[in-house]
Parts: C-alpha cells; sequence; structure tokens
C-alpha cells in the first residue's frame, strides 16, 4: 500500500505490454477489485477532453474506505501519452491538497487497452493502472 497523507491509496497493479496508441475517451476501472469489493473508475469524453474519476482510499492503519470523487480534464503530450489533472470534488479534499496530476502510457495488449499511470504529490506513490470497462 502507498502512503497518501493520512491516507494509505489502495489500488492495483498489472503487468504492460507495448502496443499502438490510440485515444483514451470512454470509460476506465481499476484492473482489480479492491479490498471494500469496489473498483476505481474514470470516464473520460474526447470532445471536451473532461471526465471524471472515482477513486477508493482508507486512513493510514485502518480498513474502512474513503470515496474521492474527481473532475478530470486530459491532453494528449505526444503519441500514446496523456496527461490527466484530477481536481478532488468530493470526499476529504482538504481545500485542493488530494488533488493530482497524473502522466499516462496508453497501451494495446493482447487482452485490451491499458493506461499504465504515475501520480504526482500525495498520489506520486499510488500505482495508477487502469483497463476499459466494457
Amino acid at each position: 500500500m502507498n502512503k497518501l497523507g493520512s491516507f494509505t491509496l489502495v489500488l492495483s497493479t498489472t503487468a504492460m505490454l507495448a502496443g499502438c496508441a490510440a485515444s483514451p475517451e470512454g470509460d476506465w476501472q481499476s484492473d482489480t477489485k479492491l479490498g471494500n469489493g469496489e473498483k476505481n473508475e474514470m470516464s473520460l469524453t474526447a470532445g471536451d477532453m473532461r471526465g471524471s474519476a472515482t477513486l477508493w482510499a482508507t486512513r493510514a492503519g485502518e480498513s474502512s474506505f474513503t470515496e474521492f470523487e474527481f473532475d478530470v480534464e486530459w491532453q494528449e503530450k505526444r503519441n500514446g501519452e496523456y496527461e490527466f489533472d484530477l481536481e478532488c470534488d468530493s470526499g476529504p479534499c482538504e481545500d485542493g491538497a488530494n488533488d493530482f496530476e497524473m502522466e499516462c502510457d496508453f497501451i494495446e495488449t493482447t487482452t485490451g487497452e491499458k493506461l499504465d499511470c504515475e501520480g504526482d504529490g500525495r498520489w506520486s506513490n499510488a500505482v495508477l493502472q487502469w483497463e476499459r470497462d466494457e
């Protein structure tokens, strides 16, 4: 588990394979269920390059989960590489302290499309792996 201020972010990881790039618009989810039986979710639109995300975290040393809701803006940096700006909209937002940026590689594998991401700030040690929610 990764430290997130007074929270421990619970996300999953997966091995990624290199592939061709495409656009990330659509619905995404973490690749495995979290300890609360839920998956993190993200929905992205192409026209306005915006979206929303729901992430779950636990307080350090506790087992109960807290839900975070984020407004998302995204842009392509270069072919297959994307930058996401996540602004906390609901949950313990702490006056923007839980806002963060995510750098992602769009990857096509034999099992589907993936986003392999890294966060910054409080989320810098978080493992942020996403798969298409079909």
